[in-house]
């Protein structure tokens, strides 16, 4: 009989054992929940007096107005899309020529890079004491100077020496946008008989 009853015991013992431990288990849970409910309460309470306070309008506005600055707003409207990429070892073109260049179809600014290394070799230094007519032609792209300033006056270009690659090119970009009215075999006629015109698009 006390074995049976110490044994019985025993199992109530285990059983309670047990009992108590998932209670004790439960509570810690409740408790845990308990703790994390009141954080989430504190941060929504926290960040409603942020909001009612105003403070997360005026750090939106301040963000506003910095990037609303003068320095900001002109560092976006200077830096360039793109950098100048070199037509030759010797010749890359200035932020102007640049954009010239950019104005124009991918087709066109293949066909300007042919006629510059075809006029001379991408040199912009280049002189040819004799061309097809027996005058001298000069530059990246053998221009005479009465016909670089009479395109210079025509399209409304500043210029200053009938050598500036720059200007050059700048000319060069108009003449194609003026296309139809360009001879070009009178212009250029050795290295258009080689390329041909230049394309309209």
């Amino acid at each position: 009989m006390n074995s049976k009853t110490r044994s019985k015991n025993g199992i109530i013992r285990a059983g309670q054992m047990k009992r108590s431990g998932r209670i004790s288990l439960t509570k810690k849970t409740m408790i845990i929940s308990s703790k994390k409910a009141i954080v989430c309460a504190c941060t929504i309470v926290t960040a409603v007096a942020i909001f009612r306070n105003g403070t997360i309008p005026i750090l939106l506005e301040m963000y506003a107005k910095a990037q609303n600055s003068p320095k900001v707003a002109s560092e976006r409207k200077t830096a360039p899309e793109q950098q100048p990429k070199a037509i030759s070892p010797q010749y890359t073109p200035s932020a102007e020529a640049w954009q010239a260049l950019e104005s124009l179809t991918h087709n066109q600014n293949v066909w300007i890079r042919q006629l510059i290394g075809c006029e001379s070799g991408g040199r912009p230094a280049a002189i040819n004491p004799k061309d097809l007519d027996g005058t001298p032609s000069y530059g990246l792209l053998e221009f005479k100077p009465e016909t670089f300033y009479g395109f210079a006056k025509q399209y409304a270009i500043q210029v200053a020496s009938f050598m500036d690659p720059n200007k050059q090119v700048v000319i060069l970009t108009n003449m194609i946008k003026d296309h139809e009215n360009i001879n070009w075999f009178t212009q250029f006629p050795a290295c258009v008989a080689k390329y041909g015109q230049p394309p309209a698009n």
